[in-house]
């Protein structure tokens, strides 16, 4: 098809738009919440709809598929019998139902979903539905049955018709929803505001956790006493003159390998850090232009935290040259699965003058203060909002690496044993 617009620019070519043209069934999935909820220990039950949005049926059955982004954590239950378990995809089910055009079908028994030992949240939860024979339905194989009754379809209510556009196409057939692991674990990063001195002075900063949950702290898998740790990220131009008890250096480069494999539970550090999207994004406003790219230190508290329970560890800085806000992180990393990922992550600002001869020194000092939150409900973001590039992709997955080895380090060096 080939349009001509209306433009100021004459010129402009024509506007050449391929249209497919067809006839046959269009199976559109119903939406399901962006955000689905998802309790440990419960069982969140999941009923997509399917609707028939073509002009012909679907008179040789229907198939419906349930997965997670990451491809596992999560399980699909219901041992239902017309369903497949733990193939290409999770859950795959085959229904003879022969839907009409306009007509829409639910489930008769919604799929319980829980959350297994490995479950992460932000994972996606993948759900939608084929026609037999379709481009989806022939690339999922595999799986063991269940042994339990069939799943079957019911008319689906009015108010859970599916609302998409008929395209006689796979555009309305899958749709994505974020999983949110609903716990009673929150840790959450005290650091201060803002620090101000003088260049060649030391100013003392404490940075630390805090038990925001209502359930205490736990150990790491394979670590002895660790139950969270703190991240501190400098920004250039800051050194450290008095560092804290159970805090050391991360060095630069990848994290140590011992016995031919990443040293200690490094991933399951990674996995339980609960850094993503709802964390800092885009570092800007620094006086270098970007985000921290000083030295990096990580902390270990060894002792369980109970509800509302801080640690803290104080830190001697030293800038070393004039700084007018330089932007450093912290951050906390726990042994479970956070609840509330935003305030795992805040941001300070270093600002120095520099001394004269004459002139007594600037007094140092730092403004305590524990994450605050922005307009749209999680941190100050000092650039790009919560769909930016997540710091985690910015060079925060590499801190958490250097951090996890230091802890883990400190560690064997202290008897423990992976």
């Amino acid at each position: 098809m080939t349009a001509t617009n209306a433009t100021a620019d004459r010129q402009a070519p024509p506007t050449v738009t391929a249209v497919t043209v067809g006839s046959g069934p269009d199976l559109a999935v119903g939406a399901l919440p962006a955000t689905v909820d998802v309790k440990a220990g419960q069982a969140t039950p999941l009923n997509p709809v399917v609707q028939n949005v073509g002009d012909q049926a679907a008179s040789g059955g229907v198939t419906l598929v349930l997965d997670t982004m990451s491809g596992g954590g999560y399980d699909f239950g219901g041992g239902f019998s017309n369903c497949f378990y733990g193939g290409v995809a999770a859950m795959v089910c085959h229904f003879d139902t022969v839907i009409q055009p306009g007509t829409s079908y639910e489930l008769a028994t919604p799929v319980p979903l829980t959350a297994g030992q490995q479950a992460l949240s932000g994972d996606g939860l993948l759900y939608g539905w084929d026609v037999k024979g379709g481009a989806i339905d022939t690339q999922l194989g595999g799986g063991t049955s269940g042994k339990g009754a069939p799943l079957t379809l019911v008319p689906a209510p009015a108010s859970q018709l599916a609302r998409t556009p008929v395209d006689i196409n796979y555009d309305n057939n899958v749709r994505v929803s974020e999983l949110h692991l609903v716990t009673s674990y929150d840790l959450a990063v005290t650091a201060p505001h803002g620090i101000t001195g003088t260049v060649g002075h030391t100013a003392d900063a404490t940075f630390g956790v805090r038990n925001a949950g209502s359930v205490p702290t736990s150990v790491f898998p394979g670590t002895k006493d660790i139950t969270a740790g703190v991240i501190v990220l400098l920004p250039n131009g800051v050194s450290v003159s008095v560092l804290p008890k159970d805090c050391e250096l991360v060095p630069q480069g990848p994290p140590p390998v011992q016995n031919g494999t990443t040293s200690g539970d490094l991933h399951g550090l990674l996995a339980h850090a609960g850094f993503g999207t709802h964390a800092v994004a885009r570092f800007g406003g620094s006086d270098s232009g970007s985000g921290p790219d000083g030295p990096m230190y990580a902390c270990a508290v060894r002792h369980v935290l109970k509800p509302g329970a801080q640690a803290g560890f104080t830190f001697g800085l030293k800038p070393t040259k004039a700084l007018k806000q330089a932007t450093g992180l912290a951050g906390v990393i726990g042994s479970q699965n956070d609840n509330d990922p935003a305030d795992d992550v805040a941001e300070f600002t270093v600002t120095a003058t520099k001394a004269t001869a004459t002139a007594t020194p600037t007094p140092t000092h730092s403004t305590p203060a524990t994450p605050s939150p922005s307009p749209t409900g999680g941190l100050a973001h000092t650039g790009g909002g919560s769909d930016a590039l997540p710091l985690a992709a910015a060079g925060l997955g590499a801190v958490l690496l250097g951090a996890a080895s230091v802890l883990l380090t400190r560690r064997r060096r202290q008897g423990g044993h992976a």
